[in-house]
């Protein structure tokens, strides 16, 4: 559960306890005993005091809440997605992959995964500085984003290389998806930037291991740029 919407629960359910509190504080202070008069007693003589602490306390204590739980998960967000393009960054994509090694070895199901590489992307930052470069990069991301299957989880892994893991999805199939992120990434004609994009599965690689299965998809995205670029290969 999100932090912006745990903390502020917390925070209400124990901000409930503040008229408890200062009930126990009167009877403290007025060397009261906790008898059921003298409690519904001070109740009538302070109703409003008492009403004030049970309505108004829980009401600021879940904003307080929301904003530190926002706050939250702002922080563990930008420790895991990249800020251009929102995708998530090297280090989260390493870990889901994992976890989808995983549970395809459990279920015995294919896993693919696609290296996808901005083409030329120095000489787009050569002719149109960082500002085209950055344009580039968010074009290849909205491309790749609209391309994939809601199942299918996307990252981007590099300075111009992004990833795509394709749960239960075979080499071939994996390069039917890098065919249609290709075509995508190329809607705008030559205006807009190319990619290359290498293709791997469980089957190209020595070891069920993330290193071994990027390695995979790494030699096949260097062959892809090797034979011209704008193009897919599989490992």
């Amino acid at each position: 559960m999100r932090r912006s919407i745990r903390y502020p629960a917390v925070g209400a359910f124990l901000a409930m306890g503040a008229p408890a509190g200062l009930l126990l504080l009167h009877a403290l202070t007025r060397g009261a005993g906790p008898i059921a008069s003298w409690v519904a007693h001070e109740l009538r003589s302070g109703a409003a005091d008492y009403a004030y602490l049970a309505l108004a306390t829980p009401v600021v204590f879940a904003i307080l809440g929301l904003i530190l739980g926002r706050r939250e998960d702002g922080l563990e967000a930008s420790a895991l997605t990249d800020p251009l393009t929102g995708l998530w960054n090297r280090r989260q994509t390493l870990a889901r992959l994992r976890d989808e090694l995983s549970r395809a070895a459990r279920y015995e199901q294919p896993l693919s995964l696609l290296f996808i590489d901005v083409d030329r992307l120095k000489q787009i930052n050569d002719r149109g500085g960082h500002g085209a470069g950055d344009a580039a990069l968010r074009k290849v991301a909205e491309a790749t984003r609209s391309s994939v299957r809601t199942t299918d989880l996307i990252a981007r892994y590099g300075g111009d290389e992004f990833a795509v893991i394709a749960p239960n999805t075979t080499a071939d199939d994996g390069v039917v998806l890098a065919e249609r992120i290709r075509n995508a990434v190329k809607s705008d004609g030559d205006a807009g930037p190319t990619v290359s994009i290498g293709v791997a599965d469980l089957k190209d690689a020595p070891a069920l291991e993330a290193t071994e299965l990027c390695l995979a998809a790494d030699r096949a995205l260097y062959r892809a740029k090797a034979q011209g670029r704008d193009r897919v290969a599989r490992a």
